[in-house]
């Protein structure tokens, strides 16, 4: 009623207290039996209340807070619900609506940095607030967005960069050089010409290798030998 009359403030409220209704455990014998026999589904309950909460939001102006229930429904959603055509065309539908209007997106609670929305695409999203929360030390959080941004478009080489930047920040270092030989790989098998171009701005780790070895040789070919006695550890 509130929707129709377009007093979104009081719709909000109880959106949110329908959405605290929908079961936790989606997995327990109970519902899945009850779901077996009559054919009933209930994750659609708590997809339908976020949604609507989200169309609340962006109808308040509250953008990014829209973007995050967005997000959310992504990444919270099995790959069944998502697949679904009603749900695939509203994630678009809504996804072109934010990036329209959305100045910042990320986690508000943690302070996030502002930064402008590009690629208007689930993955876009995942990828620019991975980035807002990298800014803030949330290595963790942004490796979960920059996962989530491969896992929806893995020919996207952003993804693969995003996750390394992650995985760098958290010191998971043998993780860092795969996402980025992941991204090396991406490019030079992209269809994209301009995707492929981008190939000569990065370097591979194994040619990485390959110049400090030659640096290394060189300047041991000009330093004296040095004798170290391995117990003492005296020349």
């Amino acid at each position: 009623m509130y929707m129709k009359n377009g007093d979104y403030g009081r719709a909000i409220p109880l959106i949110e207290r329908a959405r605290s209704l929908a079961p936790k455990d989606k997995q327990c014998p109970p519902l899945v039996t009850i779901s077996l026999i009559f054919g009933w589904s209930f994750n659609e309950p708590d997809i339908v209340a976020q949604q609507q909460l989200c169309e609340t939001l962006y109808s308040e102006e509250r953008a990014a807070e829209a973007v995050e229930i967005l997000l959310n429904i992504i990444g919270t959603s099995d790959d069944e619900i998502l697949r679904s055509k009603s749900t695939a065309d509203w994630i678009t539908d809504c996804t072109k609506k934010c990036v329209t209007t959305v100045e910042h997106v990320g986690d508000n609670a943690s302070g996030s940095a502002a930064l402008s929305i590009g690629p208007q695409s689930p993955a876009g999203l995942f990828i620019r607030r991975s980035k807002t929360r990298a800014a803030n030390g949330l290595w963790e959080d942004a490796l979960q967005d920059a996962n989530m941004a491969v896992k929806m478009e893995p020919s996207n080489p952003l993804g693969y960069k995003t996750k390394h930047m992650a995985l760098h920040g958290a010191k998971r270092y043998g993780e860092a050089i795969d996402a980025f030989k992941s991204m090396l790989q991406v490019i030079e098998q992209s269809n994209d010409l301009a995707i492929r171009q981008l190939r000569k701005n990065y370097i591979s780790p194994s040619e990485t290798i390959r110049v400090i070895d030659l640096t290394v040789r060189d300047i041991l070919k000009n330093c004296p030998l040095v004798v170290i006695h391995v117990t003492s550890g005296c020349l």
